[in-house]
């Protein structure tokens, strides 16, 4: 930002976007917040809801970093299992009132009901993540205008590397990109196969 150098977006599409090295991308936090949200992204057939849509299953730290996945279905299991993989044993769960959430075991968890008007409960909120979603969203509408399903965990995690690195200056932002491409590559037959 500082030097006015935009970033393109097919340069980060070329690497996975959350690199190891950089210790704003770690996800250890002692109240994480998870929001399940289901993306109008992909619209396979007619139907209202979730139907034809593929889900995006996201998270984040109150220290600020998300993380964000696509997922394939949205019963119990996925959310419970993509929890215990990314969230410290005994954090706080605070979450809308899904009823993915319930039965979550080994975490604290509180709800907010927002079909009755509820969005803040004390310290219970889903409004980081939802500004994540708002982000997504802009992306999807006003520059990418279609995410194919085969290509979306690119698109998400474009999107959450934007979304971590904005807190950083611009050449650390750089650096952290220029290292996540090392070793890899994405050829044109690797991204149309």
């Amino acid at each position: 930002r500082l030097l006015r150098v935009p970033f393109k977006p097919a340069l980060r599409r070329q690497c996975p976007l959350f690199h190891p090295r950089h210790p704003s991308d770690a996800l250890p936090s002692i109240y994480p917040e998870h929001q399940w949200k289901m993306e109008n992204l992909i619209r396979v057939s007619l139907g209202r809801g979730g139907v034809g849509k593929t889900a995006v299953f996201g998270m984040r730290s109150r220290s600020g970093t998300v993380k964000a996945f696509p997922i394939q279905n949205t019963d119990r299991e996925t959310p419970h299992a993509a929890i215990t993989e990314n969230v410290r044993y005994g954090a706080t769960i605070y979450s809308d009132s899904h009823a993915g959430y319930v039965g979550l075991v080994g975490y604290k968890h509180q709800a907010v009901a927002h079909s009755v008007g509820e969005y803040v409960r004390g310290k219970a909120h889903t409004n980081g993540i939802e500004s994540f979603w708002a982000l997504l969203k802009r992306g999807y509408y006003g520059v990418h205008h279609h995410m194919s399903a085969k290509h979306l965990h690119r698109y998400v995690e474009e999107f959450s590397h934007r979304h971590n690195a904005a807190r950083l200056g611009s050449l650390d932002s750089i650096n952290g990109t220029i290292d996540g491409m090392i070793g890899r590559r994405l050829s044109y037959r690797g991204l149309t196969a």
